[in-house]
């Protein structure tokens, strides 16, 4: 995930957001964390965000 993270060149407080959820599916149980369960958006100045969860 964070090699999609950085191709899409995400600032470094939504690279932040996008671990605090892989670390919280882990202490959570959540066993079915895969890359096709995280979504990228692009906003009207064309920068890519971690959609919202």
């Amino acid at each position: 995930m964070f090699g999609i993270a950085r191709r899409l060149k995400l600032k470094i407080k939504k690279a932040d957001r996008l671990f605090r959820r892989m670390i919280f599916n882990v202490v959570a149980g959540n066993h079915d964390d895969r890359s096709k369960n995280f979504a990228f958006i692009i906003n009207q100045q064309y920068q890519w965000q971690l959609a919202p969860a």
